[in-house]
C-alpha cells in the first residue's frame, strides 16, 4: 500500500508476490520482507521464500511491480539456535544513493546455515537488480568452526557508501550458547568486510525470546545500532535494549583501530 499525502490516507493493499508461501515459519512461509527506495523513487523489495530470496521492483511509486524472481538460493533462513527461543536470517536490502539519478549499488544481506553453522552473507547488484555478485561471507571467522551468527541488520551510509552490518556473534564461546554483538563494515562495495566487536561481555539468553531482528542506521561515518540483551545478573525473563554508536568519521593514526575498539580477525 502507498500514501501520496505523507501518511494521511493510504491506497488499498496489493499483492506483489507471484508465488504464495506456506502458513508456517518452518515450512516455506513468504516472510522477512524489506524494501529500499532509490533517489528516483524506485522501490526495490526482497523477502525470503523457502530456500531462496525473492526480488521485485516498482518504478511508478508502488502502483505496479515487476514479476518477482528468485535471485539466490539459500539454506533455510528459519533455523534453531541453542539457548534462544527463536531466530532467523530474514534478508534486508539497501541502496547506495550515490552514483547518479537512480543511485548506485543495491545490497542484500541474510543469514543461513549452508556452511554447517549459521553465517551472515551479503551480495550486491550494480545494475539495479538485473544481475548479482557472488555471495560474500560477512563474519570473518573460519567456516565449519560451529559458531553461530544471526539477527543481522544492514545500513548503507549515504555519505560514504560504506556497508554496515550488525549481528549476534558466538565465535568467542566454544559451547556456542553466549553471544556478543559485532559490527561488520565494508568500504569496497561489499567485496570484503572488517569485523569489530561492539560489546565485550557475552550474554546467554537462557532460552529467552530476544526478538526477530536488531536495528542499524548510518550517516557521515557514524553507525548507530540497537539490540536486545539479557544481562547475566537478571534471573527473570526480562531483557534490556542497548544502543551503541560507532564513529568511523574521525581520522586516526595508521596503527590504531577504528571504533568499536576491537577488530576481530
Amino acid at each position: 500500500m502507498r500514501s501520496t499525502d505523507h501518511g494521511k490516507t493510504w491506497s488499498k493493499p496489493i499483492e506483489i508476490d507471484n508465488v504464495r508461501g506456506l502458513p508456517r515459519d518452518d515450512n516455506g512461509a513468504v516472510e522477512g520482507f524489506a524494501g529500499a527506495v532509490g533517489p528516483d523513487s524506485a522501490l526495490y523489495a526482497v523477502w525470503g521464500d523457502g530456500n531462496h530470496l525473492v526480488f521485485t521492483t516498482s518504478s511508478d511509486g508502488g502502483v505496479t511491480f515487476a514479476p518477482t524472481r528468485n535471485i539466490i538460493d539459500t539454506a533455510p533462513i528459519m533455523f534453531s539456535v541453542d539457548a534462544v527461543a527463536r531466530a532467523n536470517g530474514f534478508p534486508q536490502i539497501a541502496i547506495d544513493p550515490r552514483g547518479g539519478p537512480k543511485g548506485g549499488r543495491l545490497y542484500v544481506t541474510w543469514a543461513d546455515y549452508r556452511n554447517g553453522e549459521i553465517d551472515v552473507f551479503c551480495f550486491s547488484s550494480k545494475d539495479f537488480g538485473a544481475t548479482w555478485t557472488p555471495a560474500t561471507k560477512v563474519n570473518t571467522d573460519p567456516i565449519h568452526n560451529g559458531a553461530e551468527h544471526f539477527f543481522q541488520w544492514m545500513a548503507v551510509d549515504p555519505a560514504d557508501g560504506s556497508v554496515n552490518v550488525i549481528f549476534y556473534d558466538r565465535r568467542g564461546d566454544p559451547r556456542n550458547r553466549a553471544q556478543t554483538v559485532t559490527l561488520a563494515r565494508s568500504t569496497d562495495g561489499g567485496q570484503s568486510f572488517q569485523n569489530y566487536s561492539w560489546t565485550d561481555q557475552p550474554f546467554n539468553a537462557r532460552g529467552g525470546f530476544i526478538g526477530d531482528y536488531n536495528g542499524l542506521a548510518a550517516m557521515n561515518g557514524r553507525v548507530y545500532g540497537i539490540w536486545t540483551e539479557k544481562p547475566e545478573n537478571i534471573t527473570t525473563r526480562d531483557t534490556v535494549i542497548r544502543i551503541g554508536v560507532a564513529d568511523f568519521s574521525t581520522p586516526r593514526a595508521s596503527n590504531s583501530s577504528p571504533s568499536p575498539k576491537a577488530n576481530l580477525k
